[in-house]
Protein backbone atom coordinates (compact mmCIF):
# COMPACT_ATOMS: atom_id res chain seq x y z
CA UNK A 1 0.00 0.00 0.00
CA UNK A 2 2.64 2.27 1.17
CA UNK A 3 4.66 1.61 -2.16
CA UNK A 4 1.52 2.10 -4.30
CA UNK A 5 0.67 5.60 -2.62
CA UNK A 6 4.38 6.75 -3.22
CA UNK A 7 4.50 5.31 -7.07
CA UNK A 8 1.49 7.89 -7.53
CA UNK A 9 2.70 10.41 -5.62
CA UNK A 10 5.99 10.15 -8.18
CA UNK A 11 3.93 10.13 -11.13
CA UNK A 12 2.40 13.49 -10.12
CA UNK A 13 5.29 15.48 -8.87
CA UNK A 14 7.10 14.31 -12.40
CA UNK A 15 4.01 15.52 -14.07
CA UNK A 16 3.73 18.83 -12.08
CA UNK A 17 7.50 19.67 -12.14
CA UNK A 18 8.84 17.61 -15.34
CA UNK A 19 11.13 15.92 -13.07
CA UNK A 20 11.48 11.84 -13.25
CA UNK A 21 12.04 11.67 -9.24
CA UNK A 22 11.13 12.67 -5.94
CA UNK A 23 12.42 15.28 -4.41
CA UNK A 24 12.46 17.82 -1.07
CA UNK A 25 11.03 16.58 1.74
CA UNK A 26 8.30 14.07 0.08
CA UNK A 27 11.64 12.65 -1.64
CA UNK A 28 13.02 11.92 1.73
CA UNK A 29 10.42 9.99 3.37
CA UNK A 30 10.70 7.82 0.14
CA UNK A 31 14.22 7.27 0.02
CA UNK A 32 13.83 6.37 3.85
CA UNK A 33 11.12 3.63 2.59
CA UNK A 34 13.73 2.56 0.45
CA UNK A 35 16.32 1.89 2.69
CA UNK A 36 14.16 0.41 4.93
CA UNK A 37 13.06 -2.20 2.03
CA UNK A 38 16.94 -2.80 1.70
CA UNK A 39 17.03 -0.61 -1.53
CA UNK A 40 20.44 1.08 -1.16
CA UNK A 41 21.77 1.95 -4.72
CA UNK A 42 18.42 3.04 -5.39
CA UNK A 43 18.00 5.49 -2.37
CA UNK A 44 21.30 6.73 -3.19
CA UNK A 45 20.61 7.28 -7.14
CA UNK A 46 17.54 9.26 -5.97
CA UNK A 47 19.49 11.34 -2.98
CA UNK A 48 22.04 12.55 -5.35
CA UNK A 49 19.10 13.73 -7.90
CA UNK A 50 17.43 15.10 -5.40
CA UNK A 51 20.66 17.08 -3.63
CA UNK A 52 21.28 18.61 -6.99
CA UNK A 53 18.18 19.92 -7.23
CA UNK A 54 18.32 21.09 -3.78
CA UNK A 55 21.47 23.40 -4.27
CA UNK A 56 20.36 24.50 -7.76
CA UNK A 57 17.26 25.70 -6.57
CA UNK A 58 18.37 28.00 -4.46
CA UNK A 59 14.94 29.09 -1.93
CA UNK A 60 13.31 27.95 -5.55
CA UNK A 61 10.21 25.65 -5.93
CA UNK A 62 9.82 26.22 -2.05
CA UNK A 63 13.39 24.85 -1.70
CA UNK A 64 15.12 25.42 1.73
CA UNK A 65 18.18 24.52 3.62
CA UNK A 66 16.10 21.79 5.43
CA UNK A 67 15.79 20.00 1.56
CA UNK A 68 19.59 20.45 1.59
CA UNK A 69 20.28 18.69 4.96
CA UNK A 70 17.58 15.32 4.24
CA UNK A 71 19.07 14.75 0.85
CA UNK A 72 23.08 14.88 2.96
CA UNK A 73 21.16 12.48 5.41
CA UNK A 74 20.09 10.21 2.93
CA UNK A 75 23.81 9.87 1.75
CA UNK A 76 25.03 9.05 5.08
CA UNK A 77 21.99 6.41 5.99
CA UNK A 78 23.05 4.88 2.20
CA UNK A 79 26.62 4.77 2.76
CA UNK A 80 26.55 3.20 6.83
CA UNK A 81 24.26 0.77 5.48
CA UNK A 82 27.03 -0.64 2.40
CA UNK A 83 29.69 0.04 5.48
CA UNK A 84 31.28 2.87 3.74
CA UNK A 85 31.97 4.68 7.32
CA UNK A 86 34.13 7.66 6.30
CA UNK A 87 31.81 8.28 3.83
CA UNK A 88 28.98 8.21 5.83
CA UNK A 89 30.67 10.70 8.79
CA UNK A 90 31.47 12.58 6.15
CA UNK A 91 27.83 13.24 4.45
CA UNK A 92 26.01 12.91 8.10
CA UNK A 93 28.67 15.59 9.44
CA UNK A 94 27.23 17.74 6.20
CA UNK A 95 23.66 17.43 7.02
CA UNK A 96 24.25 18.04 11.19
CA UNK A 97 25.76 21.54 10.20
CA UNK A 98 22.73 22.01 7.57
CA UNK A 99 19.95 21.05 9.91
CA UNK A 100 21.57 24.01 12.10
CA UNK A 101 21.54 26.55 9.33
CA UNK A 102 17.88 25.55 8.25
CA UNK A 103 16.96 26.50 12.64
CA UNK A 104 14.60 23.35 12.22
CA UNK A 105 15.31 22.17 15.91
CA UNK A 106 12.77 19.65 15.28
CA UNK A 107 14.14 17.49 12.59
CA UNK A 108 18.03 18.01 13.80
CA UNK A 109 17.53 14.60 15.81
CA UNK A 110 17.13 12.62 12.68
CA UNK A 111 20.94 13.98 11.86
CA UNK A 112 22.14 13.40 15.50
CA UNK A 113 20.53 10.15 16.06
CA UNK A 114 22.07 8.92 12.72
CA UNK A 115 25.53 9.77 13.36
CA UNK A 116 25.11 8.42 17.24
CA UNK A 117 24.31 5.08 15.37
CA UNK A 118 27.43 5.25 13.29
CA UNK A 119 29.58 5.98 16.16
CA UNK A 120 27.76 3.06 18.48
CA UNK A 121 28.85 0.65 15.77
CA UNK A 122 31.52 -0.90 16.66
CA UNK A 123 32.52 -2.33 12.98
CA UNK A 124 33.66 1.30 12.01
CA UNK A 125 36.57 1.52 12.72
CA UNK A 126 36.84 4.90 14.16
CA UNK A 127 33.64 4.09 16.81
CA UNK A 128 33.67 6.49 19.54
CA UNK A 129 30.75 5.75 22.20
CA UNK A 130 31.72 8.81 23.98
CA UNK A 131 30.81 11.27 20.65
CA UNK A 132 27.77 8.44 20.10
CA UNK A 133 26.69 9.28 23.87
CA UNK A 134 26.73 13.09 22.76
CA UNK A 135 24.80 12.97 20.36
CA UNK A 136 22.20 11.26 22.23
CA UNK A 137 22.11 13.53 24.92
CA UNK A 138 21.50 16.65 22.18
CA UNK A 139 18.57 14.72 21.07
CA UNK A 140 16.73 14.34 24.57
CA UNK A 141 17.53 17.68 25.04
CA UNK A 142 15.64 18.51 22.14
CA UNK A 143 13.05 16.37 22.57
CA UNK A 144 12.33 16.15 26.05
CA UNK A 145 11.11 19.49 26.83
CA UNK A 146 9.42 19.75 23.51
CA UNK A 147 7.19 16.33 23.64
CA UNK A 148 8.74 15.07 20.77
CA UNK A 149 7.87 11.55 21.63
CA UNK A 150 8.96 9.74 18.29
CA UNK A 151 12.53 11.34 18.52
CA UNK A 152 11.97 9.98 22.29
CA UNK A 153 11.67 6.32 20.92
CA UNK A 154 14.40 6.57 19.29
CA UNK A 155 16.52 7.77 21.43
CA UNK A 156 15.85 4.85 24.37
CA UNK A 157 16.43 2.57 21.18
CA UNK A 158 19.42 3.94 20.32
CA UNK A 159 21.25 4.24 23.91
CA UNK A 160 19.62 0.81 24.12
CA UNK A 161 22.33 0.02 21.88
CA UNK A 162 25.13 1.68 22.73
CA UNK A 163 24.66 0.58 25.91
CA UNK A 164 24.46 -3.17 24.65
CA UNK A 165 27.49 -2.25 22.35
CA UNK A 166 29.95 -0.88 25.24
CA UNK A 167 28.67 -4.22 26.72
CA UNK A 168 30.00 -6.09 23.85
CA UNK A 169 33.39 -4.13 23.67
CA UNK A 170 34.44 -3.98 27.19
CA UNK A 171 32.17 -6.65 29.13
CA UNK A 172 34.03 -5.97 32.02
CA UNK A 173 32.31 -2.72 32.23
CA UNK A 174 29.17 -3.93 32.26
CA UNK A 175 27.84 -3.58 35.34
CA UNK A 176 24.24 -4.31 37.61
CA UNK A 177 23.79 -0.96 37.35
CA UNK A 178 24.52 -0.71 33.82
CA UNK A 179 21.78 -3.52 33.20
CA UNK A 180 19.44 -1.59 35.01
CA UNK A 181 19.74 1.73 32.96
CA UNK A 182 19.15 -0.41 29.60
CA UNK A 183 16.08 -1.90 30.95
CA UNK A 184 14.84 1.52 31.62
CA UNK A 185 15.47 2.80 28.29
CA UNK A 186 13.79 -0.20 26.70
CA UNK A 187 11.05 -0.02 28.86
CA UNK A 188 10.88 3.90 28.39
CA UNK A 189 10.65 2.49 24.68
CA UNK A 190 7.78 0.39 25.21
CA UNK A 191 5.72 2.41 26.67
CA UNK A 192 5.90 5.58 24.74
CA UNK A 193 5.30 2.80 21.09
CA UNK A 194 2.09 2.00 22.90
CA UNK A 195 1.06 5.03 23.79
CA UNK A 196 1.93 7.17 19.87
CA UNK A 197 1.25 3.46 18.03
CA UNK A 198 5.01 3.82 16.52
CA UNK A 199 4.68 0.09 15.44
CA UNK A 200 7.58 0.58 12.58
CA UNK A 201 9.99 0.47 15.30
CA UNK A 202 8.63 -2.89 16.88
CA UNK A 203 11.25 -5.17 14.90
CA UNK A 204 14.12 -3.14 16.62
CA UNK A 205 12.33 -3.66 20.02
CA UNK A 206 11.98 -7.29 19.28
CA UNK A 207 15.71 -7.40 18.93
CA UNK A 208 16.37 -5.75 21.91
CA UNK A 209 14.12 -7.64 24.13
CA UNK A 210 15.99 -10.78 22.50
CA UNK A 211 19.18 -9.53 23.68
CA UNK A 212 17.85 -8.73 27.12
CA UNK A 213 16.78 -12.39 27.20
CA UNK A 214 20.08 -13.66 26.26
CA UNK A 215 21.82 -11.10 28.99
CA UNK A 216 19.28 -12.82 31.82
CA UNK A 217 20.61 -16.49 30.99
Amino acid sequence: MGMQYHSKFKLFIGRVYNKPQLYSQSGFFYRDLLLEQGKVSRALRQAEYAYKISRQADGGIGMSMLDIALDQLTHGWAFYCRNNFTEAAFWLDQAIQSFYESRRQDDLPLGLLARAALYRDTQNPDHDFNRARQDLQDVYDIAEPSGMRLHLIDYHLEMAKLLLAEKEFAPQSFSSDTRLILQKHVASAVKLIEETGYNRRLPELQKLHDKLDTLRT
